[in-house]
């Protein structure tokens, strides 16, 4: 997001790439759980990349300033929208069940 002829700083490119990532991962929360969540039920190895995603941009140039607080902010922010993913499926699966398994047709000896 840098150029060598722009006048966007590398703190400002840096907040709007995690600003974005952020976005990303509150739209996927909301469609994955509540627009598709009958395909998206047991989804759970997005939620795994995105923590990955979020820790290695915290780990690749740590310093104390704002974006890394601000990245700090969002590993906690998916980290429990990803508690919230687990504890939505187990409520689901319990109330409203994918399916119903029928009793077997009794079978003639």
């Amino acid at each position: 997001m840098t150029s060598s002829g722009g006048n966007m700083g590398e703190n400002l490119a840096s907040l709007i790439g995690i600003t974005l990532i952020g976005l990303t991962i509150i739209i996927y929360f909301y469609v994955e759980n509540f627009i598709w969540e009958r395909y998206m039920r047991y989804t759970y190895t997005v939620w795994g990349a995105f923590l990955w995603a979020v820790i290695g941009i915290m780990t690749k140039d740590f310093s104390y300033d704002v974006n890394t607080f601000i990245a700090f902010g969002l590993l906690g922010m998916t980290f429990i929208l990803f508690i919230v993913k687990i504890i939505l499926s187990i409520w689901r699966s319990h109330a409203k069940p994918l399916y119903i398994a029928l009793s077997p047709a009794p079978q003639m000896i």
